[in-house]
């Protein structure tokens, strides 16, 4: 790189030495001791000048808050470490598939790039860094490994149509410790898990991106199943043993960009619509979700328009006869100026022919508003097939407010006795503890919390259930296994629950989290399910890079 760049600063170096010459290698040759000196000082003064120009360091730690598009993300700059006492004023650029978020201050720009690893999943690439006040990002960035053919004898620079090959590297980790105490009403289980991802983004072109996501899914001393005889598996230890557990991959695609507009991602990849209430990615859980298949997306200045087809179960794997299940959408978001409005209206289609046809349509609508200092939520859905089903959510929050950042939140859900939520992220909107499904469940709920530090953040949760209607049970987490003992009863209450969340930023960017979650049971399930208390606690240590 020097190299170049000493090479480049010649032509602008002869014009305050018009007598330089070049010799047959192209390299500068002098004509006496005068121009030499004359060549040494201007050559001294362009280097000195171009890299005070360009001098970039590593400073701060920035975080995405929320949003779901590249036009509603909001970030949060910590910039104590640089010195600058206010981090207002970020500034969103989109570009298709990725963002650069920048803050500009008197002397220096703060810049960090962004990336849509799904739609609506974003996740900052990298680190946040400090430049010169004049500084732009490049409009064909580079990141991280840049792979380019063997240079020949002779180095020749790039010229603008020759293309590198680029690979972009990410990840993230997690370990977590929990204890689950009756969550199911049945069993006390505690546990560690480890999930390790690492992100492989391949650039053979400005219209194709490979992706490669490897991930290490692993409960601490969990056993594998092996074939130990022709005709019996058994379960051998990982731990402490000449065998380690399998490595499995979260995401594999193709993206193609075939008009500017216009991309098509197939293979294994991540789903997110909305605030996840129908489809979503459950990355609570340790291994996640993600879907194989195919979706075509057309990118619009105020919004998306999606079209999906996955594979959920196919018969051709397995030995016994079978019917396939698959799961069909289209989604699309309208965003108005500012994104104070967002729209999202869906259709999905579930088709299960395993053990018998079985297909279910679904149309609903997602929007948020910003009112003022409130943020607006709504989702409904309604479900027609051969079952029928519906459910409302609604939720109010403050925006952030006081020198500690409070807010305030109010939220209320409905869902009918044959509602099916579909894929859904867990331990997001039904309590922590995951104790109850959205099926024949309406209640509502409140939060407040609030960031005293910049390296802390505290939230306390509570919500009280009950049936929709009292002739049909409640629901376990799955939506499928009712819970015993409160059919026919004119009691519709099913319990309460509180939570309380701590967030604790360790180490640049390392997170540690440590929550309690406590479900109070109503007098049915009580006399059904016996006194004991049920409650889930988790310690986890996670991070980005």
């Amino acid at each position: 790189m020097y190299f170049w760049h000493c090479v480049d600063s010649v032509a602008q170096i002869e014009k305050f030495c018009p007598l330089i010459k070049q010799n047959q290698l192209g390299y500068p040759a002098y004509r006496s001791h005068n121009y030499d000196s004359c060549f040494l000082l201007g050559f001294s003064l362009y280097w000195l000048v171009s890299n005070w120009a360009t001098a970039e360091r590593a400073c701060g730690e920035a975080r995405i808050v929320s949003g779901a598009s590249c036009s509603t993300l909001s970030l949060r700059f910590d910039l104590s470490s640089c010195g600058v006492p206010t981090a207002e004023g970020i500034q969103i650029i989109c570009h298709p598939g990725r963002a650069d978020a920048i803050l500009k201050r008197e002397k220096n720009t703060y810049h960090i790039p962004l990336r849509e690893l799904a739609p609506g999943v974003w996740t900052t690439v990298g680190t946040l860094r400090e430049y010169p006040q004049n500084w732009q990002p490049p409009k064909d960035p580079k990141n991280f490994i840049s792979v380019r053919p063997a240079p020949s004898v002779r180095p020749i620079p790039l010229v603008e149509d020759s293309a590198p090959q680029l690979l972009e590297v990410g990840g993230q980790f997690r370990i977590r410790t929990e204890q689950s105490d009756r969550i199911d009403f049945d069993t006390n289980r505690g546990f560690s898990s480890l999930r390790l991802r690492g992100d492989f983004y391949f650039h053979p072109s400005e219209s194709v991106i490979f992706l490669l996501e490897p991930q290490a899914n692993h409960v601490f001393g969990e056993p594998l199943l092996r074939t130990v005889t022709p005709s019996a598996n058994a379960n051998v230890a990982t731990s402490g043993a000449n065998q380690d557990p399998i490595l499995s991959f979260h995401q594999a695609y193709v993206q193609l960009r075939l008009l500017p507009l216009w991309q098509i991602t197939a293979g294994r990849q991540l789903f997110s619509y909305g605030d996840e209430v129908l489809v979503g990615l459950s990355d609570w859980e340790n291994p996640g979700r993600s879907f194989d298949g195919i979706r075509s997306r057309l990118d619009f200045s105020f919004g998306f328009w999606d079209v999906f087809t996955t594979k959920i179960w196919d018969a051709s794997t397995q030995t016994v006869p079978s019917r396939d299940k698959d799961f069909h959408g289209t989604v699309s978001e309208w965003r108005s100026d500012g994104s104070s409005l967002i729209l999202q209206p869906y259709f999905f289609w579930l088709r299960d022919h395993r053990a018998q046809i079985y297909e279910l349509f679904s149309l609903g609508l997602h929007t948020r508003k910003q009112l003022g200092n409130f943020r607006v939520a709504f989702e409904g859905t309604g479900q027609w097939g051969d079952s029928s089903g519906a459910q409302v959510w609604a939720e109010v929050q403050t925006q952030p407010f006081s020198a500690y950042e409070a807010f305030v939140g109010l939220d209320a859900f409905y869902s009918s006795p044959d509602f099916n939520s579909l894929f859904p992220s867990v331990h997001k909107w039904l309590g922590w503890a995951d104790v109850l499904g959205r099926r024949n469940l309406s209640g509502a709920g409140g939060r407040i919390g609030f960031r005293p530090t910049s390296l802390l953040e505290c939230e306390v949760r509570g919500l009280h259930f009950i049936r929709t209607h009292t002739d049909f049970p409640g629901y376990k987490r799955d939506g499928l296994t009712p819970l015993t003992g409160n059919t026919d009863l004119a009691d519709a209450h099913l319990g309460s629950e509180l939570d309380a969340i701590i967030k604790v930023q360790l180490l640049g960017g390392v997170d540690l989290v440590s929550a309690a979650s406590l479900f109070f049971a109503a007098q049915p399930l009580r006399d059904s399910y016996g006194e004991s208390p049920v409650a889930r606690f988790e310690l986890s240590v996670s991070g980005s890079f």
